[in-house]
């Protein structure tokens, strides 16, 4: 017996991918200009499903959806504009911070910041941050009197 497969619905030639309505590149090729036109959109889904990744590998609660990123134009840490790179995060990137990193990824404690801040926040404590502001205005200072 064979079995009979139903071809894509847009392009009318290759079969469709089980449980779609499209074969493999024309599903490909509708998503590739969806994000181009989408480019926000893209980002907060990316950001989304990466979180949601981080979330389940770490065991943290995770509640969010798309809308609850809400990518600012410039870092409320650094003040720096936040825009993307082409395929390697920057300094400038946007990054989901959590405020409080034991609640996970919920509604009301993420927020998106420069992947610099979010970098420089992950590997310092608080007395580490302390101490670099006193030795930058330590430094101010000497540089003044030379």
């Amino acid at each position: 017996m064979l079995l009979s497969m139903k071809n894509c619905t847009k392009c009318r030639k290759r079969p469709r991918r089980k449980g779609q309505q499209w074969c493999k590149v024309c599903s490909a090729s509708w998503s590739k200009i969806w994000k181009h036109n989408n480019p926000i959109k893209a980002l907060q889904y990316r950001m989304r499903q990466s979180a949601k990744f981080r979330a389940a590998k770490k065991n943290l609660p995770f509640n969010l959806s798309p809308i609850d990123i809400i990518i600012p134009k410039k870092c409320p840490i650094l003040g720096i504009e936040i825009r993307c790179g082409k395929k390697v995060p920057c300094d400038n990137s946007p990054s989901l911070d959590r405020k409080e990193p034991s609640l996970g990824y919920v509604k009301g404690n993420v927020r998106v910041v420069s992947n610099r801040a979010n970098t420089i926040k992950s590997n310092a404590t608080l007395e580490e941050l302390l101490r670099i502001v006193e030795d930058a205005k330590k430094l101010r200072v000497d540089r003044k009197r030379l």
